[in-house]
């Protein structure tokens, strides 16, 4: 639930307000993985602070920027640290915006199950690779449909010199029910036997028939591979069935050639703001020697 702190002083002599808000969620629970990155026993799953501030500027325009403060494993490690942030501006002339942020993959917006899982367990496995990036996008919005085109430098968010750059053109659709969009990714970096530049296309789909939420997604084979793996294309797959209107189960699916995950969970809603989950995954690798990574998590959240 989105609660408003305070409407700040005036900043200007057009007496333009700044109102801050403030979000998050706190998960506390019992967590067992079998992969040395992830602990396991006791612990608060996830610790999030989200804070956000918007201005109307007059003319249509509208600045605003936001922070996240997150406690929780995964590509920027795991303490209270900010790793979203942002700040961007809009108008007629659509949005310009800066993040330093984690990057993202449209696969996995086909895995539509309530899992409450580290997600870390996935990045670098073949199928899903993601970390810290600076990402500038300039986006314009038709209706339903949204456009952008974005620069991103990889690497340790922040460095004057990325190790690889990649340009993305995105096209989405958002109508009711229906949820899709397209992704070309052009990559490039260091010059190796291995990887000098990538071509990568993504896309998903989901669709909400009520009795059921299903998701579809795609990812292309690399241009130039850094592994076999890579040399093939992943798909994915994710469902989530409303049993009652406080339990949801669902289950998530992705593969890459001879690696994959799996996901099923269970979500209990006590209220609007506080659930109850239970969730099981595993990653399978198979393309040097067969290893697995199986973890399980059941968990208390409070939103606010």
């Amino acid at each position: 639930m989105k609660k408003t702190l305070i409407a700040l002083a005036v900043l200007s002599a057009t007496s333009a307000f700044a109102q801050v808000t403030m979000t998050g969620v706190v998960r506390a629970g019992f967590q067992k993985s079998n992969a040395t990155a992830n602990p396991t026993g006791l612990a608060l799953t996830d610790v999030t602070v989200n804070l956000a501030a918007a201005e109307d500027l007059g003319g249509g325009m509208k600045a605003s920027t936001g922070v996240t403060f997150d406690q929780s494993s995964g590509s920027f490690g795991n303490a209270l640290n900010r790793r979203n942030t942002n700040v961007q501006l809009q108008g007629g002339f659509g949005l310009v915006r800066f993040d330093q942020t984690r990057s993202t993959d449209l696969i996995t917006r086909a895995w539509v199950a309530p899992s409450n899982l580290d997600q870390g367990i996935y990045d670098g496995s073949g199928i899903v690779n993601r970390g810290a990036v600076d990402v500038l996008t300039y986006g314009m919005a038709f209706g339903p449909v949204t456009a952008s085109i974005q620069y991103a430098e990889a690497g340790t968010a922040g460095t004057a010199t990325p190790t690889l750059t990649t340009t993305v053109l995105n096209v989405g659709y958002a109508n009711g029910p229906l949820a899709a969009g397209f992704a070309i990714k052009n990559g490039s970096g260091a010059a190796t036997a291995t990887f000098a530049r990538t071509v990568n296309n993504e896309a998903f789909v989901t669709y909400d028939f009520g009795v059921a939420k299903v998701g579809l997604g795609w990812d292309g084979a690399a241009a130039a591979a850094s592994s076999a793996v890579n040399d093939a294309s992943a798909v994915a797959f994710g469902v989530s069935v409303p049993v009652t209107s406080a339990l949801t189960l669902g289950a998530n699916y992705a593969s890459r050639d001879v690696n994959n995950t799996s996901e099923f969970a269970a979500n209990y809603a006590l209220s609007k703001r506080t659930v109850f989950n239970a969730s099981y995954g595993r990653q399978t690798a198979k393309e040097n020697a067969t290893t697995t990574a199986d973890q399980f998590r059941i968990s208390l959240a409070h939103n606010f």
